[in-house]
Parts: C-alpha cells; structure tokens; sequence
C-alpha cells in the first residue's frame, strides 16, 4: 500500500470516529423538545401512541385500450375496395365541412353538395352528414338576466318654477296627520312626482329635476332604520357649491324666514335656536300625529347669502322623520 493510500485510510478512520460531546447536545436538544411538545399538546397516553400499520392503496388500473392494427392494403384490393375507401374518406370530409358550416353560418338556408366519387364505372354517390350545432354554454360569456344588469339612472322629471316647489313641499309638510303619511305614497300625491326605485338602498325611492330658475333639487324616501320604522324623506337643494371648495353660493333656493313662519302657523313648534355641527347649520320644528305620543321632525339645512352688507338665510336640505311612541 503506497503511503498516500495510508494518510488517505487513517483520515477516514478519524473522520467515522464518534463524537461523544456532539451526541450529548444531540441528546440534550431532543429532550428540550419533547419537553416543549409535552407542555404544548400534553403527556403521551399510557403504551404509547397506536401504530397504525401501513397499508398500501388499492388503485384500480387503468384500462388499457385495445390495439386496433391498421389496415394493411394488399396488391390483390379489387377496385370496389378502393371505391369503398374513397367513399368513407368522402363522408367524413363532408361531415367535417358541414359541422365548420354550422359553426360560422347557424342559419342552416343552403346544403352542401353531395360528394361524389367517380373514379369508376358505378361510383358511388355519397350525401354528407349536415352537424347539428351545440348550444355553448360559457360561465365567462352567459349573458346577464334583467336582475343582473345594473340598473339604468331614472330619467330626470320636467322643470318647474321655484315657486311652484315651494308651495308643493309646504303641503308635503302640512300633510303629516299620521307617520303613515311619511310613506312613499303621499310624498308622491303631495309632490306630484313618481318616485324611482334605488338601487344602493334596502328599501329606497328617489326622483331628481331642475327649477326653471336654473338650480336642481332631489327628494328621497328611505328606510334609513328598520323597515316596521317610518320612513325618512330628504328634500335637497342645490345652491351650486361643491363640498370644501371654499366658494360662495350667488342664489338663493328658498328664504328660511317666510318658510318657518308657514310652518309655525302649520302647527309646527320651533326649537329656540338653530343647531350647528360641523359648520353646518339645521333648524328643527316638530309636530304632534296620530295616536298620542308620536310626532312628525322637520329639520331645514340652512346657509348665508351675502349681499352687500346685509346676509340672507336659504334653505339647503329639508330632512323629515318620525318619532314612535317607543
């Protein structure tokens, strides 16, 4: 044996020798685990845990398709063999033509020719197998039903003079005998307006026009609560400011002070003074219904037109609710 054999031996040797510090920490770190584990999941049952024995899956095989060997051609083939093939290669040709027929054109108003084959005395005359094509139904490309398409924004209602709303919401307003009649069906008599189904609310109604003035308004009818609640109807105005812009309205909607004294003589009583949150302003009047206990809320957004040195109060929003004996 030559010496580099040796050195090589004597290194393997040393290298295969145990370890006996490494196998003791080995030793230690598995304890440390099967202590954690114990803590974590509990003590191990009496004899251990049971043995399951492995089983080896019983898969059924696959089935194998029987070979089908092509068909050999001989030089002893009569004719009529040759004529027989020509005939089942034109009828599947035929078939194939006719089915992509039926994919590009469903119309079905014009037939194929039939194929012939005449390479012989007696040919044999062969009409093709017009497909008849599959409805393709597609999850990507179903078409939506009437309940899933989105619903078309209502068209908005014809134009009307300023003062004409104005008398209308009055007598909105004066109509409140009982919380029933904060229902969609006198906000429709009393406003003369057909109320639009919303879409984005459990149970809400909408409509939206303009003033011949030239500003629009909107009213709604919503179950803001639960549904046995009387609804909630808000009338907006638009005084032409949009939100945090930090502009100053030019018209006025609606005058607060000839409204609120209407509402007054209305049997409304009005709260001692206006209420502020957020820089908006809200002055409240309530009304008594039917039965004793319940009561009709109007609450009237304002906002300040200047004029020169004098301001002027508008109505912004006229927001209605009902209050139920409980």
């Amino acid at each position: 044996m030559a010496k580099d054999d040796v050195t090589v031996t004597h290194s393997i040797h040393r290298k295969n020798r145990p370890d006996p510090h490494h196998e003791q920490q080995l030793l230690r770190d598995l304890q440390t685990i099967n202590a954690a584990t114990a803590r974590a999941l509990g003590p191990l049952p009496l004899g251990g845990l049971p043995i399951q024995p492995k089983r080896k899956p019983q898969l059924p095989l696959p089935a194998v398709p029987a070979a089908t060997p092509a068909p050999s051609v001989s030089d002893e083939d009569t004719p009529m063999q040759w004529k027989n093939a020509a005939a089942v290669a034109a009828l599947a040709t035929g078939t194939a033509l006719a089915a992509c027929g039926a994919d590009g054109d469903t119309s079905g108003s014009t037939n194929p020719s039939p194929a012939v084959v005449d390479d012989a005395p007696g040919s044999v005359e062969v009409t093709p197998v017009k497909a008849v094509p599959q409805p393709a139904e597609d999850a990507h490309t179903k078409p939506e039903t009437a309940a899933e398409q989105p619903a078309a924004e209502p068209e908005r209602g014809p134009a009307i003079p300023a003062a004409q709303l104005r008398r209308q919401i009055l007598e909105l307003l004066g109509s409140f005998k009982t919380l029933e009649d904060l229902e969609r069906g006198n906000v429709e008599k009393m406003l003369h307006v057909h109320l639009h189904r919303n879409p984005r609310m459990t149970e809400g109604y909408k409509y939206g026009a303009s003033t011949t003035e030239g500003w629009n308004y909107s009213i709604s009818v919503d179950k803001l609560a639960r549904l046995d609640q009387p609804s909630t109807i808000l009338i907006g105005l638009d005084h032409g400011v949009e939100p945090f812009s930090g502009q100053e309205p030019t018209y006025c909607t609606l005058e607060f002070e000839p409204l609120a004294k209407e509402l007054v003589a209305m049997g409304y009583e009005q709260a001692e003074g206006p209420y502020q949150l957020k820089g908006k302003t809200t002055w409240w009047f309530e009304r008594s219904t039917h039965p004793d206990g319940t009561s009709a809320t109007v609450g009237v957004g304002l906002y300040e037109l200047q004029s020169g040195q004098s301001a002027q109060t508008c109505v912004l929003s006229l927001k209605v609710g009902g209050n139920a004996n409980e």
